[in-house]
């Protein structure tokens, strides 16, 4: 077992970095809340400890020692997420928002991908290509109609611009969708449509 120097505000080595892809997502987000907790600053990240107000009660000294605890938090958070993240995230103002919207996207992002290794870790492996169509489908299957014509002419349109195109960004080696980018697509749409 190594002993490995941690500052206040730097977590320790063997915190893995987010991947961009999310495919870490899972040994991600229980090694760093774990540092995070082991560091004080969960509260700010789970929302337990709200930002004091200015009263006669609260001190000032009280009020920058949150504020404090809150930057130190959010520079925890930056150092260990991708650039493409952490642009995504400059715009919240506390980090129990950004956290939640860490977590919402890099869920979506990683949800299909550990099921896949869940079931190679039982010895069910499935073939890229095979995997792709078949969550196509059931994703397509369990949404509404609007959402399901949607999908459906995404998909043709995936499959059309692959003929044209064999290096499309959109495809995962075949001419079908990821379908983790096949989600978010989706759930863009369900979004604009609510709007």
């Amino acid at each position: 077992m190594s002993i490995t120097a941690v500052t206040a505000d730097s977590l320790p080595s063997d915190v893995p970095k987010l991947l961009s892809d999310g495919v870490n997502w899972g040994i991600f987000e229980i090694c760093f809340s774990a540092a995070v907790r082991s560091k004080g600053k969960w509260p700010h990240f789970d929302g337990s400890e709200l930002h004091l107000s200015p009263s006669p009660d609260n001190k000032a000294t009280a009020i920058m020692d949150w504020d404090k605890a809150e930057l130190s938090g959010y520079n925890l958070l930056l150092q260990w997420i991708p650039d493409s993240a952490a642009m995504k995230l400059c715009h919240y103002k506390t980090v129990v928002e950004a956290w939640a919207a860490l977590t919402k996207e890099y869920m979506q992002k990683g949800s299909l991908r550990v099921k896949k290794e869940e079931l190679a870790s039982v010895g069910v492996d499935i073939d890229d290509k095979d995997y792709c169509s078949t969550i196509c489908s059931t994703i397509i299957s369990s949404l509404p109609p609007s959402l399901a014509t949607y999908a459906n002419f995404l998909l043709m349109a995936t499959k059309l611009l692959s003929s044209l195109s064999p290096d499309a960004t959109l495809l995962s080696g075949s001419s079908d969708i990821d379908p983790n980018t096949l989600i978010i697509v989706i759930s863009e749409e369900y979004d604009c449509q609510r709007v």
